[in-house]
């Protein structure tokens, strides 16, 4: 297998239906989510959705809302982000606190 084709299996928080992704397109995704924490410390999904699909859409043709939710969906199940609920069901994405870009490192599955 080719390391462009390296694929690897995703954290969920119920620890089911585990999807798998190119480990490439993972890491691009998994970058995208943590630099807009990082500059933003909260961001909403819909905001983090349409700011992803401005910068990837052409990079994975049309895949990108699934493959993002399924890279947030996996930073949450590694308790790197937590999700809160706003009444008006809008989803709001920040980083755990004291979580950081090392604590990544080497320890993609």
């Amino acid at each position: 297998m080719n390391s462009t084709d390296e694929r690897i299996r995703l954290n969920t928080l119920n620890g089911k239906n585990r999807p798998f992704m190119l480990k490439k397109k993972y890491d691009s995704l998994r970058d995208f989510i943590l630099d807009a924490l990082e500059q933003h410390q909260q961001i909403s999904l819909m905001e983090l959705m349409e700011q992803a699909n401005d910068k990837f859409d052409k990079v994975f043709f049309g895949e990108v809302a699934l493959s993002l939710l399924d890279a947030k969906k996996d930073l949450e199940a590694r308790g790197l982000i937590k999700i809160a609920h706003e009444r008006d069901r809008t989803q709001l994405i920040s980083l755990k606190k004291n979580e950081r870009r090392m604590n990544l490192s080497g320890s993609h599955f």
